[in-house]
């Protein structure tokens, strides 16, 4: 993924060998969090987003004490209240070989659309697909839903997350939230119709090294989450 959320960056990182289906299959799990374990892993993939974003967005002007006030409030307390036991709120955690890898939220906008956050993959297992899995695994959920639209809030430097963002169907859109004026140059919003195909994750394919990551503001502020 990148050197960024539910939700922003591009970070470098190291390129896997390709997995085939079988490998991929045998060691990739996506759930939903539920068990205390379950959000304890959620919180710790959060603060890695929120270390590597805290130190990269200084390169684009943003002060690392705004990103983390803006964008990685969040703890395991929070992530519970806010995802657990929801119909329209779920924290997907992807485990490689049961070792937290990655996660993808969603939760719910308004009452027409949801809302993707803290879209991140760990340094350690970026290059292996695992973003487009977790995002494929979140729009299947989200049908299941009465939403009819997904949206992101994400910036221009996760170049890659935009990237898995654009493959999977997600557009340029109008501003859906206010942010203070010194950050709104890294705002990028997207989104996406919930009733188009979902294409399919390759995974018996060579994959690209995509790193993830996201960002999101407490609720009820203008926050823009960088694509991973």
């Amino acid at each position: 993924m990148f050197e960024e959320t539910d939700l922003r960056r591009t970070v470098c990182c190291p390129v896997h060998p390709p997995p085939t289906r079988k490998e991929f299959n045998r060691v990739l799990s996506i759930s939903v969090a539920q068990s205390q374990a379950d959000f304890e892993a959620a919180e710790g993939l959060c603060t890695r987003l929120g270390q590597w974003d805290a130190k990269v967005a200084p390169r684009y002007g943003v002060a690392s004490s705004d990103v983390l006030a803006l964008f990685h409030h969040e703890n395991r307390v929070s992530l519970v209240e806010k995802f657990n036991n929801s119909a329209d709120a779920k924290f997907l955690i992807a485990r490689w070989e049961h070792v937290p890898a990655g996660s993808l939220a969603f939760g719910s906008f308004d009452e027409l659309c949801g809302e993707m956050q803290h879209f991140y993959v760990d340094a350690s297992f970026r290059g292996l697909g695992i973003g487009r899995q977790l995002m494929q695994s979140a729009l299947t959920e989200i049908a299941q839903g009465s939403r009819r639209r997904v949206l992101i809030h994400t910036t221009p430097y996760m170049t890659h997350a935009v990237a898995i963002y654009e493959e999977f169907g997600f557009r340029p859109c109008s501003r859906f939230r206010d942010t203070p004026e010194h950050i709104r140059h890294t705002d990028v919003f997207m989104d996406r119709p919930i009733n188009s195909s979902i294409p399919k994750a390759h995974a018996d394919l060579p994959l690209s090294a995509d790193s993830t990551t996201g960002r999101n503001l407490p609720e009820g502020e203008m926050l823009t989450p960088i694509g991973d």
